[in-house]
Protein backbone atom coordinates (compact mmCIF):
# COMPACT_ATOMS: atom_id res chain seq x y z
CA UNK A 1 0.00 0.00 0.00
CA UNK A 2 1.40 3.13 -1.22
CA UNK A 3 1.13 6.78 0.57
CA UNK A 4 -1.79 7.51 -1.44
CA UNK A 5 -3.63 4.16 -0.97
CA UNK A 6 -3.33 4.65 2.85
CA UNK A 7 -4.68 7.93 3.02
CA UNK A 8 -7.64 7.00 0.81
CA UNK A 9 -8.04 4.19 3.04
CA UNK A 10 -8.49 5.97 5.76
CA UNK A 11 -10.52 9.00 4.67
CA UNK A 12 -13.29 5.83 3.74
CA UNK A 13 -12.48 4.51 7.05
CA UNK A 14 -13.54 8.30 8.44
CA UNK A 15 -16.74 8.28 6.57
CA UNK A 16 -18.56 5.30 8.85
CA UNK A 17 -16.32 4.96 11.85
CA UNK A 18 -16.85 6.54 15.54
CA UNK A 19 -16.28 9.83 16.92
CA UNK A 20 -12.72 8.49 18.84
CA UNK A 21 -11.54 6.83 15.30
CA UNK A 22 -12.60 9.98 12.97
CA UNK A 23 -10.68 12.38 15.46
CA UNK A 24 -7.52 9.39 15.43
CA UNK A 25 -7.62 9.46 11.74
CA UNK A 26 -8.19 13.99 11.92
CA UNK A 27 -5.51 13.54 13.76
CA UNK A 28 -3.14 11.68 11.89
CA UNK A 29 -3.66 13.68 8.75
CA UNK A 30 -3.20 17.07 10.66
CA UNK A 31 0.69 15.71 11.88
CA UNK A 32 4.11 16.08 10.57
CA UNK A 33 6.06 13.08 9.45
CA UNK A 34 7.13 12.02 13.25
CA UNK A 35 3.96 12.47 14.86
CA UNK A 36 2.26 10.41 12.02
CA UNK A 37 4.85 7.70 12.91
CA UNK A 38 3.67 7.37 16.76
CA UNK A 39 0.20 6.92 15.91
CA UNK A 40 0.77 4.52 13.66
CA UNK A 41 2.60 3.05 15.52
CA UNK A 42 0.52 3.25 18.41
CA UNK A 43 -2.68 2.18 15.92
CA UNK A 44 -1.05 -0.82 13.92
CA UNK A 45 -3.06 -1.76 11.04
CA UNK A 46 -3.96 -5.31 12.55
CA UNK A 47 -5.14 -3.25 15.95
CA UNK A 48 -8.95 -2.83 16.63
CA UNK A 49 -8.75 0.65 15.45
CA UNK A 50 -6.11 0.72 12.20
CA UNK A 51 -4.47 3.86 11.61
CA UNK A 52 -0.77 2.40 10.32
CA UNK A 53 -0.47 0.53 7.16
CA UNK A 54 -0.50 -2.93 6.59
CA UNK A 55 2.84 -4.90 6.71
CA UNK A 56 4.44 -6.01 3.23
CA UNK A 57 5.29 -8.79 2.84
CA UNK A 58 8.59 -9.89 0.07
CA UNK A 59 5.92 -10.88 -2.73
CA UNK A 60 4.14 -7.53 -1.95
CA UNK A 61 7.54 -5.50 -2.31
CA UNK A 62 8.67 -7.02 -5.90
CA UNK A 63 5.26 -6.79 -6.88
CA UNK A 64 5.74 -2.83 -5.56
CA UNK A 65 8.89 -2.59 -7.90
CA UNK A 66 7.23 -4.72 -10.52
CA UNK A 67 9.29 -7.95 -10.79
CA UNK A 68 7.67 -10.95 -11.36
CA UNK A 69 9.56 -12.96 -9.25
CA UNK A 70 12.06 -12.93 -6.08
CA UNK A 71 14.64 -14.62 -8.35
CA UNK A 72 14.28 -12.70 -10.89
Amino acid sequence: MNEQEHMDYLRGEQRHCGGFHHALIEAWFKADGGNKRRIEEAFPHDYRIPIGKPPRNGKQIFEDLGWTSEKG
